[in-house]
């Protein structure tokens, strides 16, 4: 509105993980000026014409002030006729700054300088909800980005009402472990141990001890392998995150230290996540751009025919009918791995069709008949 020849703001949704079909949500992303009688002229703009278009339930963007001195290192207040602007606007539209909302007394910001430039530090992007939707809005946050930029990443997950809980979902191996000669050949020797294993217990089988037991207790000894190794190798980085992060949480909240002393230290830890973030994020580009270069237009490529069909959100299922419920009293299981456990013994309706078969419903996403 205020400066047309700016780049200005895009919002971008993941179509693999948003289904918008059902579901309404108006959000309205702002970029307001630095300059106080602009970011006032902004908010007024916003204001007169929120009547013509559908009132937003979420603004989120960077607002270019502050509501509260809480939330700038060094502490000062702006402009009072922004912020009288501002609130006649939030008043209106009913609107809460989530994050504080969750962490009412605790000290982070979304904007930091340098330390060779001052390292001030600001919480000038915010995300605001409406009131009615604070109760479905969880894990607030705010973290580095990936990206070279001086602003964090402000994180908020939205829940529909009648939502399912959703668990961590299964455990997955991480192909880079494989690529560890050490983990492959522990993994081997387990196999040759398992291979021996099966040799003698096939010969005096038992209830407790028979080839699929055997297997079992291979396959646990692996996953344990893997996330042992897993720890020691993949989460270093990210162990050196952590404990920056808690580091520079430690300094900002840290009011007995003068202001001077908490600006450089947390724009010292800031430089250091965010030159670890960088680096990680830059490798798995560089990676991914080198695979597509190889596989780019290759008729065997399973890589390039992916890339040209269409990314369909995947349905999921979000509540399944107890066994024990009647048919007056339904009850309802809304937990994943409570339906994980249900679908495994649904029968298919008509089963004398599919002797020896037992059916179920696949438990995380679309519903689908599969004979075991």
């Amino acid at each position: 509105l205020i400066h047309p020849h700016s780049k200005g703001v895009a919002i971008v949704f993941n179509k693999r993980l948003l289904e918008t079909k059902n579901e309404k949500i108006n959000i309205l992303g702002v970029y307001a000026s630095n300059d106080s009688t602009k970011n006032k002229h902004f908010w007024e703009i916003i204001h007169d014409s929120i009547t013509y278009i559908p009132q937003p339930d979420v603004i989120l963007g960077d607002f270019n002030f502050m509501e509260d001195p809480l939330n700038r290192l060094s502490a000062h207040f702006d402009s009072s006729n922004t912020i009288e602007t501002w609130c006649t606007l939030k008043s209106k539209l009913h609107l809460i700054d989530g994050w504080r909302k969750c962490f009412p007394n605790k000290l982070n910001y979304s904007f930091a300088q340098s330390a060779r430039q001052g390292g001030h530090q600001s919480c000038i992007d915010r995300i605001y909800v409406q009131s009615a939707m604070i109760p479905y809005c969880k894990d607030w946050s705010i973290s580095p980005s990936p990206i070279h930029t001086n602003h964090q990443l402000v994180h908020v997950r939205f829940f529909k009402q009648s939502m399912s809980f959703l668990g961590k979902g299964y455990w997955t191996l991480n192909p880079s472990l494989l690529r560890n000669k050490e983990t492959v050949e522990s993994i081997r020797t387990e196999a040759k141990l398992l291979h021996h294993d099966l040799t003698i217990c096939g010969l005096n089988r038992s209830t407790q001890d028979n080839p699929q037991r055997r297997f079992k207790a291979f396959k646990d000894k692996v996953i344990l392998t893997l996330c042992n190794r897993a720890k020691k190798i993949i989460l270093i980085l990210a162990q050196k995150i952590r404990n920056l992060q808690e580091q520079l949480q430690t300094t900002l909240n840290d009011t007995t230290m003068p202001d001077e002393e908490r600006l450089l230290i947390s724009a010292e830890l800031r430089e250091k996540i965010s030159t670890i973030k960088h680096t990680l994020h830059y490798s798995k580009r560089d990676k991914s751009h080198l695979k597509l270069k190889i596989e780019c237009e290759s008729p065997t490529s399973k890589l390039w025919s992916k890339l040209g069909k269409e990314s369909k959100p995947r349905d999921t299922i979000s509540e399944l009918k107890s066994l024990d419920s009647s048919p007056e009293h339904p009850t309802y299981i809304a937990r994943s791995d409570k339906m994980a456990d249900l679908a495994s013994v649904i029968s298919v309706p008509n089963p004398g069709s599919y002797p020896g078969k037992t059916w179920f419903l696949h438990p995380c996403h679309i519903p689908v008949n599969y004979p075991l």
